[in-house]
């Protein structure tokens, strides 16, 4: 980072080759601990790699594994790299299909329809950008499909130009089904900040009662303040 600083961008692609290949017996957590680092300093390139790095050394169903793709997927989408996003995750979506047996993959049905529709969703953003609104519905419909409470996959959806009746219908239906899910995940969890967070990010994009969402967006900065995330949503 110095060497960066200092404008010597060979010296410094030298040394953080030098960093990356120091495997650390194969530790993944401290090449992870490395990747959060250089996340926060906004260091992405070298972010990147280290969280690769995290992958390639952990078992394709292991907690660091499956976190290690996540946060790398979600930094990619933010950086509009929503192809490379949802690839990520179709390679560890394999992985996970082909390594494990039965009874583990099991044990991630919670969190898997989480993946797939981000996968898509990624897709959908990928095709959107280049105009194709065909593929983009068509991401979409196989995004809500794996998880009914995405929200982008759902505010996408409400958002998508030229489309026709039953779609918006469809759109405003699962919007209001969504919703109901989040309201109950608030009473059932009234400390967890993130339902209210998600309630108020999906009606603040699409319709519904903004004075909830106002008040529920207040509510997850309340029991977690400083999260970048929340004060977006209460921007919006």
């Amino acid at each position: 980072a110095a060497y960066r600083e200092l404008g010597n961008t060979e010296r410094s692609a030298r040394q953080a080759a030098i960093a990356l290949a120091r495997e650390i017996n194969n530790d993944a957590k401290a090449h992870r601990q490395v990747a959060q680092e250089l996340k926060s300093r906004g260091m992405l390139d070298w972010a990147e790699q280290e969280y690769r790095q995290v992958i390639k050394l952990s078992p394709p169903a292991s907690f660091l594994a499956i976190n290690a793709h996540y946060v790398l997927s979600e930094m990619l989408h933010d950086a509009q790299r929503d192809f490379d996003a949802a690839n990520l995750l179709e390679t560890m979506l394999l992985a996970i299909q082909n390594s494990v047996d039965q009874e583990s993959r099991a044990e991630l049905e919670l969190v898997l329809p989480t993946f797939y529709s981000r996968k898509e969703y990624f897709l959908a953003q990928h095709h959107a950008a280049r105009g194709k609104r065909a593929q983009q519905r068509q991401a979409l419909e196989k995004g809500i499909q794996h998880n009914p409470t995405d929200a982008d996959v759902l505010i996408a959806m409400y958002q998508l130009p030229d489309q026709d009746e039953a779609w918006k219908a469809q759109a405003f239906r699962k919007i209001e089904q969504a919703c109901v899910i989040f309201r109950q995940n608030i009473e059932n969890s009234p400390d967890d900040a993130t339902y209210y967070n998600q309630l108020a990010w999906l009606i603040a994009n699409t319709v519904g009662n903004y004075d909830e969402a106002l008040k529920c967006s207040l509510k997850s900065l309340e029991l977690d303040p400083h999260q970048a995330g929340y004060l977006d949503t209460l921007a919006r």
